[in-house]
Order: C-alpha cells, then structure tokens, then sequence
C-alpha cells in the first residue's frame, strides 16, 4: 500500500489511497481499510496525530481526515 510522502498534502495523500482502493474489490470494509492503511502511512511528522487517531476507537475515515486537515491548516 501506499504511504504518505514528506511533500503530499493530507488531502493528496487521502486521495490517492482512495484511487488505490476503488480499483480493487473489497465489499463492506473498504472506508475501514483507507482509514487504516491512511493513518499508518502517515509520515513521521504526524507521529503525535497519529497516535491520537489510533487511540479514537471507532473513529471513522472522515473524522481522521478532518482531524489531519485541520492540523495541517493551523501549520
């Protein structure tokens, strides 16, 4: 899967894994995939974000996006 890269915006980044998804057949655990693969693949600048998101049990694909994007706006 893919990763984020050091100069991809969270939203470039979010959209690539959904292209990467959506050319693939995975039924009813497809937005739970692009949240995993999404908040793992981050880099290592959002090391602190990602160990909140991981920490949210339950959290959905658009709530980690909103999370992300609203620490990526406030940089």
């Amino acid at each position: 899967m893919r990763r984020q890269n050091e100069n991809d915006l969270i939203t470039e980044y979010a959209a690539a894994l959904q292209n990467l998804i959506t050319t693939r057949e995975f039924g009813g655990i497809q937005e739970e995939l692009v949240r995993d693969v999404f908040i793992s693949g981050l880099t290592q600048n959002w090391s602190r974000i990602r160990e909140k998101l991981l920490r949210g049990v339950g959290i959905r694909l658009q709530k980690a996006l909103d999370i992300t994007k609203s620490f990526e706006a406030a940089k």
